[in-house]
């Protein structure tokens, strides 16, 4: 292996010093030359000469280069085959026979006796099939579907669950081309119903070691299809304000032409819109205006196109939340910082809140600001009455500054029974005290992590605070976003706490929860571990395009906030599902919170269906904080469903609680059966592999060891003297000149 020096000083210094030292030698040793024997004298002299010059060769740090580093053992290779719906169709030519897709993909690999031999002999075999999520398997039970069910299939997902399974370590991701260490065998039609990019997923298994090759099954076959999607399924407003409702059209295998979007309100149609059509996705924006507080159903239509495929996504329904009046909220802020002045200033501009706000600038010097003009002092709230003045509490850091003991009792007393709403704004509020222990939905620990980079769970991509205008999905807008400065490290999560977004630090650290919130009584509290979430706010010119995305996550997460759990005047029961859309083969969730006592019975639910039948079911009353009552039930058909509770016996005057759901075919892996080449080649470059046909399958295992040889990671450099048994000769050359000069008698 080649040596070279790396000398901390120049070689030229180096050398002046070791002469310098040479000749304080040969001084001190030709004082003694009459003192000893001829013999020994050069013995001597030897010893503290081989000395000078060990001490000088360490001094020019000789660095002895890496070599190429084999992965030791065989390296995993993941064998991943689609086993979605779509992979029944019969359009593969095989020996002049039409296959189904699933027939050939199992022929090819787990039926294929030398193919997995062949593998088996240099690498260490992982098989997964995935239809929404990846599901390790035997080679036996895989080879045993006859039939492959998959509702959908989610490849981005499953290249990420199958990597994260087997890969024990993350290599550096600052190296092009990463190091190899394993590789992905990728068998499917391509067609992708995930919320994870493929792409994306495949880009970060080649970062970790794992290139993907491809093998897409199946014939491409023209589409003709007008889909209409919500924007936003549910939108929150004050009476009278108008907001806009925005339908997306997407049209694929259609002529250019115009097509008419219809805005129905509870079933009538109230504004048409004509829109012209192209390959690709148009907006249909609509103004509406609610006079009145309620719940109001708007269902966008876009009339059928001559050929259509599929008409059952010609329809998508929005919801309407009106609140009653302005909410009211109130900020602390101990520390004053970037995230609470942004946020502050952000809130004032929203028409349906009213923001107060107190800063401690110095422990003797707080700055209160009214939102209200008619209110001329601010005072701290302290006791529950105090509190109830408010519908939300968001709290920055100092919380003892602001609350002792007793006005901590308050303060969990209003979100348990008056329905408040806590949102811990910078991570742990309470740094110095135990005091919210039990309110923090997750486990704060005392360390922090860098550049946290936010990842929106399910439950986070269909909550309205990540319901962004525009026609990215919130994954990809929150992706390009800044990273978050920093961010308090999450331990752990409590039960019934709801994920809506996680992060990460370096690679090499566990994912955590980022944002997270728990029902408590019947308010909430929410924790936003991360600091820095104001950068969505002072965004570059060439991310203008997000400068929405600030305002519209905290003004509508305030409204769900404020609207969801707060009960509307004259109600004693609230009622909601866990997501605002099923399929016909889901079981919908309703959960339930009641003001004050719970009765000893409760009334039922009463469940409008699309085709205007009632269906009746009984809640169950039950003791936990999430809820106070649950029910479930099964929809018989696609459509839009509305169910109502209430008023309690007893209480005539109440009004019923109510909410919309909406539940549509599960027929997205039957709709459109056509293969998707195209994404599997931009799967394989992504993921550095190759796109592989049947004939060249069987070379894979040489494909991925000549990548492996090619990308091997080196060895760090190393110097020469940082070794045990160098220090050990310096040591012993010294010792043993010192003991023979004693010897012979010099000093």
């Amino acid at each position: 292996m080649p040596l070279r020096f790396d000398p901390p000083f120049s070689p030229l210094q180096i050398v002046a010093v070791a002469l310098l030292l040479l000749g304080a030698t040969l001084a001190l040793y030709g004082r003694w030359t009459w003192q000893v024997r001829r013999q020994r004298f050069m013995g001597l002299l030897l010893l503290r000469l081989l000395t000078v010059l060990g001490l000088t060769a360490i001094l020019f740090n000789p660095v002895q280069d890496g070599a190429p580093q084999a992965v030791r053992g065989r390296p995993p290779l993941v064998l991943l085959l689609d086993t979605s719906r779509s992979m029944t169709t019969a359009d593969v030519l095989q020996r002049g026979v039409s296959r189904t897709r699933w027939e050939v993909a199992r022929n090819l690999t787990v039926d294929n006796p030398d193919f997995l031999k062949a593998l088996a002999r240099r690498y260490q075999l992982h098989v997964y099939g995935f239809d929404a999520q990846a599901r390790a398997y035997s080679l036996e039970s895989l080879a045993a579907i006859q039939r492959p069910d998959g509702k959908r299939s989610a490849i981005g997902e499953a290249l990420r669950q199958a990597v994260a399974a087997i890969a024990s370590s993350a290599p550096p991701l600052d190296r092009n081309p990463p190091p190899v260490y394993g590789g992905i065998l990728l068998l499917s039609d391509g067609r992708d119903n995930g919320s994870t990019s493929p792409v994306e997923a495949a880009r970060q298994a080649r970062a970790r070691g794992f290139p993907v090759y491809t093998l897409c099954l199946g014939r491409e076959q023209p589409l003709r299809d007008l889909q209409v999607t919500a924007q936003r399924t549910q939108t929150f407003a004050a009476p009278g304000q108008t907001v806009e409702l925005t339908a997306e059209v997407r049209s694929e295998g259609l002529p250019r032409s115009s097509v008419r979007v219809d805005l129905l309100r509870e079933g009538r149609r109230v504004a048409t819109k004509t829109l012209a059509i192209a390959p690709g996705m148009r907006e249909a924006r609509f103004t509406v205006t609610e006079p009145r507080a309620g719940f109001y159903r708007y269902t966008f239509v876009v009339m059928p196109a001559s050929g259509e495929s599929d008409l059952a996504n010609n329809r998508a329904h929005a919801f309407l939340s009106v609140m009653d009046a302005r909410a009211r909220v109130l900020l602390l802020e101990g520390r004053p910082s970037w995230d609470a002045r942004f946020l502050a200033r952000t809130l004032r501009e929203d028409p349906t809140l009213i923001l107060d706000s107190i800063f401690q600038l110095t422990p003797r010097r707080p700055f209160a600001l009214s939102g209200d003009p008619r209110q001329t002092t601010l005072r701290l709230p302290r006791t529950v009455e105090e509190l109830s003045r408010y519908d939300v509490l968001i709290i920055g850091k100092g919380y003892e500054d602001f609350f002792d003991a007793q006005s901590t009792e308050a303060l969990k007393q209003w979100i348990r029974d008056r329905g408040g709403h806590l949102v811990l704004l910078r991570g742990r509020a309470d740094e110095r005290t135990p005091a919210l222990r039990d309110l923090e939905p997750v486990v704060f620990s005392d360390a922090q992590i860098e550049e946290a980079r936010v990842r929106l769970t399910e439950a986070g991509r269909a909550h309205p605070g990540f319901a962004f205008t525009g026609p990215e999905d919130a994954q990809t807008v929150v992706r390009r976003l800044p990273a978050l400065t920093a961010a308090t490290q999450v331990t752990g999560e409590k039960a019934l706490t709801v994920v809506l977004a996680r992060a990460q630090g370096r690679e090499d650290q566990q994912e955590m929860a980022l944002i997270a919130y728990q029902r408590y009584g019947q308010g909430k509290v929410v924790a936003i571990a991360g600091q820095g979430l104001w950068q969505w706010a002072f965004l570059p010119p060439d991310q203008a395009q997000y400068n929405r995305v600030y305002s519209e996550f905290w003004t509508q997460t305030l409204r769900w906030l404020a609207n969801d759990s707060d009960f509307l005047p004259g109600q004693d029961m609230a009622l909601r599902t866990e997501r605002s859309s099923y399929t016909t083969d889901e079981m919908v969730q309703f959960v339930g919170t009641l003001r004050g006592p719970k009765p000893a019975r409760l009334p039922d639910i009463r469940i409008t269906r699309p085709d205007g039948q009632i269906d009746r079911i009984s809640p169950v009353l039950h003791q936990n904080e999430g809820a106070d009552f649950s029910a479930v039930y099964r929809p018989p058909m696609s459509g839009e469903y509305v169910a109502s509770i209430g008023p309690l016996p007893g209480i005539p005057k109440a009004v019923p609680a109510s909410t919309a759901f909406t539940v549509h075919a599960d027929q997205i892996e039957d709709i459109h059966r056509s293969a998707h080449p195209t994404l599997m080649r931009q799967i394989a470059v992504a993921g550095g592999g190759q796109v592989l046909t049947p004939q060249e399958l069987p070379t894979i295992a040489e494909k991925l060891q000549a990548q492996q040889r090619v990308t091997s990671r080196a060895v760090a450099p190393r110097t020469v003297w940082d070794r045990w048994w160098v220090l050990v000769l310096l040591v012993g050359l010294l010792t043993t000149e010192w003991l023979w000069r004693r010897r012979v008698g010099l000093p």
